[in-house]
């Protein structure tokens, strides 16, 4: 038998399939029940801020649960202390 390259169904196929399209009943069916919940992808929830160290230059990234949880990075180098970032504002949109 050679590769299957037929896209027409044949009458065995047809013969095989009819109970089981007559027991679905008519298409389309309803929409998948998601329970609210979208099936797009998701959005990015952990936008990277960068910090950097004033000293050096030494640069991160971060997210901004962080930087409100614990405060900024800082820096490997001893004596430079806290890095700089940008002000996270309150009704800024991540």
């Amino acid at each position: 038998m050679g590769p299957m390259r037929s896209t027409t169904p044949g009458d065995a196929f047809l013969a095989t399939v009819a109970p089981i399209l007559s027991a679905a009943g008519p298409l389309p069916h309803a929409r998948l029940d998601t329970g609210g919940e979208t099936t797009a992808p998701k959005k990015q929830t952990a936008r990277m801020r960068k910090c950097e160290c004033q000293a050096c230059g030494y640069t991160v990234r971060t997210a901004r649960k962080w930087l409100e949880t614990v405060g900024a990075p800082l820096c490997p180098i001893a004596g430079h202390g806290p890095m700089l970032h940008d002000p996270l504002g309150p009704d800024e949109e991540d």
